[in-house]
């Protein structure tokens, strides 16, 4: 079987004597305001957007920040369309990300930018007086939400649903928390990712879902509606859901699984997992990729990163505690021990070289990758060769576009 892999934007091809082959799915070109509109005007519970702010003084509209692709600059102009303005004001729920910069602030908001730029506000989860307890989750997580959601009379929710791989999904209670939660609520939150039970697309059974709903639960009484777009692979409004929290939320997980649950009948011996532009980048971006086939490797497994990572490493907090381990048990016992905010994702490397071996196909070097119990090789052809002599019977999977398709078993 002669396949061709997207490496570093240039066609590779590569010869495997038998494989399944799975990608992103395709999905028709959809009307994207059309969709927005409809959601915004027939939510799925409760009134339409235009009745719920009928009488408000004191609306907030949270908003993802750019880390995420989700297109809120065209959701405000159906908005706008809808009731006739914008007069809320908006917090950008970066969570413990950086502050956007003024080219990340004209991502999310566009040519809207200069209008409303006076009522736009960044979410600091570290400035305590920014932030106000409304109770503790029975996990122990003190939840710690800016004062601006709390105040507000009614909280317009803007975001998207897509597959993570501990949260389970993004979109829905993730615009509080992690968005607009404090530091110490996030990182709580986000010490139970070393935890049973946490996945890519996985909710019933998460700690890390269940603690974020039940932070969410501590002040249902607050008026809120929520707006959740599905994007498909390329970016593109797929479906779009409003109303409720739980409800928007729970419409966009089950479209998000149409679009990127592959169904696969088996676990594989070989996996290659190919990381695409743009997510391609860094490994900290790549890294994605890895999490969303390891749930279909069998032990004993290889898995084979392509990417070229162009940009280094990325976020390197990960990076530097492996390096500093002997071994990935060292790596999870340091965990165990003083967890510390992105430590989750040096865990899920440390947890996955225990029973598999990790390659990587990437511009990387050697230096850089065997620190982090990742094996480079030069390339992809002489890597599956010899995951191929090493488990000669082995079953073989490719996966396209990784960092968004997830191979689900399906029996």
């Amino acid at each position: 079987m002669n396949l061709q892999i997207n490496y570093n934007k240039q066609p590779l091809n590569v010869h495997v004597p038998d494989a399944q082959v799975v990608g992103s799915k395709e999905i028709e070109n959809q009307d994207g305001d059309a969709l927005v509109l409809n959601a915004i005007q027939n939510p799925i519970d409760g009134p339409s957007l235009s009745c719920f702010i009928k009488d408000t003084t004191q609306a907030l509209c949270i908003v993802n920040d750019a880390d995420r692709s989700t297109p809120t600059a065209d959701i405000l102009h159906q908005i706008k369309k809808e009731v006739g303005h914008l007069d809320f004001n908006f917090l950008v729920a970066i969570g413990s990300h950086q502050p956007p910069s003024e080219a990340h602030l004209e991502t999310i908001f566009g040519e809207l930018l200069p209008d409303l730029r006076n009522r736009i506000f960044i979410h600091d989860s570290r400035n305590s007086d920014d932030l106000t307890q409304v109770g503790t989750t029975s996990r122990g997580t003190p939840v710690l939400l800016n004062k601006k959601v709390m105040d507000a009379d009614q909280v317009i929710v803007i975001g998207s649903v897509e597959p993570h791989y501990f949260a389970g999904f993004t979109g829905g209670r993730k615009s509080f928390l992690p968005g607009t939660a404090g530091y110490e609520s996030i990182e709580q939150n986000h010490k139970l990712a070393l935890e049973p039970g946490v996945d890519v697309m996985a909710l019933e059974g998460n700690p890390v879902h269940e603690d974020m709903m039940e932070a969410a639960g501590l002040f249902h009484n607050k008026s809120i509606f929520s707006i959740q777009a599905v994007l498909d692979a390329h970016d593109r409004i797929a479906a779009m859901f409003a109303g409720s929290q739980d409800a928007s939320f729970r419409a966009g997980v089950e479209a998000a699984k149409e679009i990127f649950a592959i169904p696969v009948q088996e676990k594989f011996d070989i996996i290659v997992a190919v990381a695409e532009p743009p997510l391609d980048k860094n490994l900290y971006q790549a890294h994605k990729a890895i999490e969303n086939v390891r749930p279909v490797l069998k032990p004993n497994g290889i898995l084979i990163l392509v990417a070229a990572c162009t940009e280094g490493i990325g976020n390197d907090g990960f990076a530097k505690l492996l390096s500093a381990s002997n071994s990935p048990d060292d790596v999870i016992r340091s965990i165990r021990a003083s967890y510390k905010l992105g430590h989750h994702k040096a865990s899920r490397i440390a947890n996955l070289v225990k029973t598999a071996r990790l390659w990587a196909v990437t511009e990387l070097s050697v230096q850089i990758l065997q620190p982090l119990f990742i094996e480079k090789k030069s390339d992809l052809q002489s890597a599956l060769d010899e995951g191929i002599r090493l488990k000669p019977d082995g079953k073989i999977l490719i996966v396209h576009a990784a960092t968004v398709a997830v191979p689900t078993l399906f029996h």
